[in-house]
């Protein structure tokens, strides 16, 4: 299950997200893909998304917040 927790920047080690990913993607991609890679919220989301895990492996992830880099524009946001 993914472990999703409000921003709380008063203290940044709590801030995270666990989620799910390729075991390869993670081994081989995770700093060097310039077009991303994806982090899916539920092992079942992977699984149904990513065929290819049934070969290359899953592996649970932690995402940590570190810091806004640039802001958001609450004016330009749609909905």
């Amino acid at each position: 299950m993914t472990t999703i927790k409000p921003i709380n920047r008063e203290n940044e080690a709590d801030d995270y997200v666990t989620g799910f990913m390729c075991l390869t993607d993670f081994e081989y991609e995770i700093g060097a893909a310039s077009d991303g890679n994806a982090v899916y919220p539920s092992e079942r989301d992977l699984r149904e998304h990513r065929l290819c895990v049934e070969h290359c492996g899953i592996v649970e992830v932690k995402v940590s917040f570190v810091r806004v880099v640039q802001p958001r524009k609450d004016e330009d946001w749609e909905r």
